[in-house]
Formats: structure tokens, C-alpha cells, sequence
């Protein structure tokens, strides 16, 4: 998926060649993988307490700049519990600064984000942010998005298709119509079908 897109970018021209991202996977036991290229790391908002940041292992680099290098973008693997929440964000929000040029400390006022309902934590976290900013005016928009792990679904045999498995995910390019690809042969997937560089560990 992380090539495409940037072959998307590549084929963009001279402008918005590059931009962070991160793609999440969730799957239903809460096991977590992230793919960051280049963007603000999450935060893990556990439901017992605390505060974590979903790091990567290395840094990424961002979607249309990764396939000039020859390592896989950074990754991060997490077991979430039921009742643990998480907020991806733009670096609008913990760059946003009061008069005199502070930073607005996300990480010690991220229990806001536990407050009631997904839709209240978010608006709480709002206020304090303008708060922190007013009279101030932000430099940078942000985007934030809570999210929180409900737990294991029902079992597939109440959905009526007992033992029915998921498939493999595909990865990487599955056919492609571009006659010039931007995306260097190193880092495209083998013709037998396996993983592309970026997904090796």
C-alpha cells in the first residue's frame, strides 16, 4: 500500500511530491501494527492509566521521499486491551505554542482524552489547547482522531460463516499500469509474490 501511494505522489509532478502518514492495522485480538512515514508518532491511552507514545523503531521517511532510501519505514507493534484509546494527530497540535513560544505539553494533559465519551475527550482537549494558545493565535491547524478498542468481536459463527479465515494480506503493488514507475526496481515486490522491501523486519 505504502508503494502505491508514493508511486501515486511520484506521478504527481513538481508539486506535493512527499507527505507523512501513518496506516494503522488493528486486528480483532488487539494486536496493533503502525507504518510511520515520517509523521507524529500516536499516543496509547491505556485504560488503567498512563501514557504512551506509539513510536516507531526507526524513523520513516515520508511517502514519495521513502523509495529514495533503502530501508522499510519505521514500525510499531502494541497489544491494546479492551478500553485502551488512542489519538493520531498532526504536529499542529503538540507544535501549538502560548506568547511566550511553549509548547503545548500533550503528554501531561492527555487524560483529558479519557474524559466520557470519545466525542467529550476530544472537545475537552480542544478547549485546553485554545487555552494554552489564546490570545495567541496557532500557527498550524490540526487534525485529531480518538479512537478506542472496543475488544474481540462476536465469533465468526454468529455472523453465519463459521470457520472462515481472512486471507493473507497483499502488500506492495499488485498490477500496475504505469509504463515509466517511478518506484526503483530494489524496492518493488518479487515476481514470485513476496513481500517488498519496506514490510521485511
Amino acid at each position: 500500500m505504502g508503494l502505491k501511494m508514493s508511486c501515486a505522489l511520484a506521478r504527481r509532478g513538481a508539486e506535493e511530491r512527499f507527505v507523512t502518514a501513518v496506516l494503522a492495522e488493528l486486528s480483532d485480538d488487539g494486536t496493533l501494527t503502525l507504518v510511520n512515514y515520517g509523521h507524529t508518532a500516536p499516543l496509547v491511552l491505556p485504560e488503567a492509566g498512563g501514557v504512551a507514545e506509539a513510536a516507531p523503531d526507526r524513523p520513516g521517511m515520508p511517502l514519495g521521499l521513502d523509495t529514495l532510501g533503502e530501508s522499510r519505514p519505521g514500525l510499531h507493534h502494541r497489544a491494546l486491551a479492551p478500553g485502551d484509546r488512542m489519538l493520531f494527530h498532526t504536529d499542529g497540535l503538540d507544535e501549538a505554542r502560548d506568547t511566550t513560544g511553549r509548547f503545548y505539553p500533550l503528554a501531561t494533559r492527555s487524560g483529558l482524552l479519557r474524559a466520557g465519551s470519545l466525542a467529550t475527550g476530544l472537545e475537552q482537549l480542544r478547549t485546553d489547547v485554545h487555552r494554552h494558545t489564546a490570545p495567541a493565535s496557532p500557527a498550524d491547524d490540526s487534525a485529531l482522531l480518538l479512537l478506542e478498542y472496543a475488544g474481540a468481536p462476536p465469533s465468526s459463527s454468529a455472523h453465519g460463516r463459521p470457520g472462515t479465515a481472512p486471507g493473507p494480506v497483499q502488500r506492495g503493488c499488485e498490477k500496475c499500469v504505469v509504463v515509466d514507475c517511478p518506484i526503483p526496481t530494489r524496492l518493488r515486490p518479487h515476481p514470485t509474490g513476496g513481500p517488498s522491501r519496506e514490510h521485511r523486519a
